[in-house]
């Protein structure tokens, strides 16, 4: 399972790139917060 990143939901945005660009990513998809970006 993968951790929470606030605002991206790796597993519903690993289906939609599986769904609309089958093959374009292999293996699992990984994020991390970048410190400095503006919230809103």
């Amino acid at each position: 399972m993968s951790e929470a990143l606030p605002g991206l939901d790796l597993e519903r945005l690993r289906a939609h790139l599986d769904r609309e660009v089958p093959g374009l990513v292999s293996g699992p998809l990984a994020g991390r917060v970048i410190t400095g970006g503006s919230p809103t």
